[in-house]
Parts: C-alpha cells; structure tokens; sequence
C-alpha cells in the first residue's frame, strides 16, 4: 500500500492542476452558451409570448348601459407578471401574495407598491 504522505514529500500535489475546470463543468459550461445563443435568436417571439402570457386575452363587448366593457377570455397570470417584473426592475423589496386574477386598471399601483413607491413619488426616466 503506498504512503499517503508521499505527494507531500517529493512537492507534488495529487488532483486536478489549479485552475482547471471539472470536466462536467466544461459541458454545462458549453451547453449554457449553445441555450443563450438560441434564446438570442428567438428572443423577440419568446418576449412576445411572455407579454401576452402576463396581460391575458382582453375582449371589448357590449355593456348594458352601450359602453363597450373589458372582458378577459383569459386572466392575466400573475407569476408571468412577477416574473417579468423581477427581471427587469429587480426583486421587489417585500414579498406580495396574489391569488385571484389581476385587473390591468390597478396594474400601475400595483407595481409600484411591489417597489416601496408611490405613484405621487415616482421619478420620471
């Protein structure tokens, strides 16, 4: 049985040289930039179908008093919102429960109680 002392002793070091990769690490690695490269491409339907995922499918219809009224086919889904809201604008600085669907007329108010600001408050881009 060899001496487990012994790469100390002649200065050898045993494993994997400083500062190289493992190579499972080289295949994510290679895997990651091949996804980012194709997300690249399709960048701009993937953001579309995000959008239209997070404001939901709005239908005008007739009201009762002849003033066309919103109607969602399909709720604007919430997570997609959040989603979209920390990846532009950053974590929100307290944590909000949603359940329910979310009505676009307070959409404004909304984000901006996720950021701590008021809409009185906010400052102008």
């Amino acid at each position: 049985m060899p001496n487990p002392t012994t790469a100390r002793e002649n200065g050898k070091r045993g494993g994997r040289p400083l500062g190289t990769l493992n190579p499972e690490t080289i295949k994510r690695n290679e895997m990651r930039q091949k996804m980012l490269a194709r997300i690249e491409q399709e960048f701009n339907p993937l953001m579309d179908a995000a959008l239209d995922l997070a404001k939901g499918i709005v239908v005008y219809v007739p009201g009762k008093d002849g003033k066309k009224s919103k109607v969602y086919e399909r709720e604007p889904n919430t997570d997609m919102v959040k989603y979209l809201l920390d990846q532009s604008a950053g974590k929100a600085l307290t944590s909000v429960e949603m359940s329910g669907g979310l009505s676009i007329d307070n959409l404004q108010d909304f984000i901006y109680s996720l950021y701590g600001k008021s809409a009185n408050r906010r400052n102008p881009a």
